[in-house]
């Protein structure tokens, strides 16, 4: 048996979309709002979703290095290019660098998608799974398999949850499997 500690199950925005085995979760958590904000791309730290906060001094050296890393993205690293980038798109270094130190989403900005999987993934994963008995002559456990089996089992029922049962139940194991 594999000792697993159960984690609080989350939920963020639902948007139009099926059952999902974690939507009996509640509201998004604090460590999902900072991993919304702190994995922004430049262009969303840039939009109206979000709004630049006052920092400190670590604030303004992270600022920079992502200034830094954004020119070389975008410019090889030739400043005067990310000047004329940054021009064209209407912006300044004084607007943008506020926004790539500390910032907010802003009242009423829309969750990004992706963090309804994020939510639902990291359920899974704390969640307890029994790994599935493999072959006779299998040479032993895969690594993280505990945690695999878990994200395997979430997203199996994630499936099943959108076919009506009496479908689901005439499917083979093998073409269950291919589903995923």
């Amino acid at each position: 048996m594999i000792d697993c500690a159960a984690g609080a199950r989350r939920k963020g925005a639902h948007h139009n979309r099926r059952y999902h085995p974690y939507d009996d979760i509640p509201a998004m958590d604090p460590f999902f709002e900072r991993l919304v904000v702190r994995a922004a791309t430049f262009d969303e730290l840039l939009s109206d979703d979000f709004e630049p906060l006052p920092g400190q001094k670590p604030d303004a050296e992270r600022a920079a290095r992502r200034l830094a890393e954004w020119c070389r993205s975008c410019a090889s690293g030739d400043w005067s290019l990310l000047n004329q980038r940054l021009e064209r798109d209407g912006l300044s270094l004084a607007q943008v660098l506020p926004r790539f130190a500390t910032v907010r989403r802003s009242a009423g900005a829309p969750t990004p998608e992706w963090i309804e999987d994020a939510i639902w993934i990291e359920a899974a994963l704390r969640s307890c799974v029994e790994p599935a008995a493999g072959p006779a002559d299998s040479i032993g456990a895969y690594p993280f398999e505990s945690l695999f089996t878990a994200l395997i089992a979430a997203a199996d029922a994630w499936v099943s949850s959108g076919l009506e049962a009496r479908i689901w139940s005439h499917l083979e194991p093998s073409v269950r499997a291919g589903a995923l």
